[in-house]
């Protein structure tokens, strides 16, 4: 008599999605979503799936066995800042290895899934991603951010309005819960908490431990150009070891003078009008 193997699932399916965007406090997110009893979120930070064509191509099954470890949590969910980025800048999306139509991508697989977005200055955003992109060995330590702003969505990434015209033609507006890191994270960020767990679906009277704590900080301009010449472990291993002097010296300044500050203000700000109209909230950057 033949046995009968029943095969198991692995892991389990999303009901929300933090989607961005990059440099907006994704990570301190996670951090307070994941310690919510009723919330279960991966060991890997970001699993880039619909995003990013090649792990796209495995397949649903493998996105859902990223989940494995869910024991019935009433929220499941993960968290990818560069699902809301959706360029059609061919260089970008090759350099990336990046999706067409992420939006609806997801809408494909999840119809009604939550979608939360962080959203920041994106002068700033700017500037942290091209101090990331330096780090990560992809742009040169004295490279304009300017010259370089067409790469890796230094510059796209924050053309907010854009992004989510696209995402709010497959999710309607009652699926997105849309933050603001200056007022909502910075200044108010127990209240917001509380926003998001009844969002996902959780008891928003939970505290997180450290909820205000500040994730991450920019290293120094010393770490990051070592980090481009470097391997990660020796030049942390080099910020912690020299001598304070020398690694504030001004050899290493990485500096965006204030005329390409003005001109990348000039480059968002239509855009920043846009999105305020978008989600009919007054934005003060």
């Amino acid at each position: 008599m033949r046995s009968i193997v029943i095969k198991q699932k692995v892991g389990t399916d999303p009901n929300f999605l933090v989607i961005g965007a990059q440099k907006c406090a994704t990570t301190w997110l996670s951090r307070n979503i994941g310690q919510h009893p009723d919330s279960f979120v991966p060991t890997v930070d970001e699993i880039h799936f619909f995003n990013r064509q090649a792990n796209y191509q495995k397949g649903i099954e493998w996105y859902q066995s990223q989940f494995v470890g869910y024991s019935g949590q009433k929220a499941v969910g993960e968290f990818t800042p560069n699902y809301l980025w959706t360029s059609e800048n061919h260089q970008e999306i090759t350099e990336n290895n990046h999706n067409y139509d992420i939006p609806k991508l997801v809408k494909k697989h999840y119809p009604d899934i939550k979608l939360i977005v962080s959203l920041r200055n994106p002068v700033k955003r700017a500037i942290s991603s091209y101090y990331h992109q330096i780090r990560k060995k992809r742009v040169h330590p004295s490279s304009s951010i300017l010259d370089v702003a067409h790469q890796h969505g230094i510059i796209s990434m924050g053309f907010y309005d854009v992004h989510l015209k696209k995402w709010f033609e497959y999710f309607d507006r009652d699926s997105f819960l849309i933050l603001i890191l200056e007022e909502d994270i910075i200044q108010n960020c127990e209240t917001t908490l509380k926003k998001v767990y009844e969002f996902i679906g959780v008891d928003s009277n939970f505290i997180p431990t450290n909820a205000g704590k500040k994730v991450h900080d920019r290293r120094n301009d010393f770490y990051t150009h070592a980090s481009y010449y470097l391997p990660e472990p020796v030049a942390k291993a080099l910020d912690t070891i020299l001598p304070r002097k020398l690694r504030e010296a001004d050899l290493w300044k990485i500096t965006i003078p204030e005329s390409e500050i003005e001109e990348l203000k000039q480059i968002y700000a239509r855009h920043n009008e846009e999105l305020s109209s978008l989600i009919q909230r007054e934005i003060k950057w």
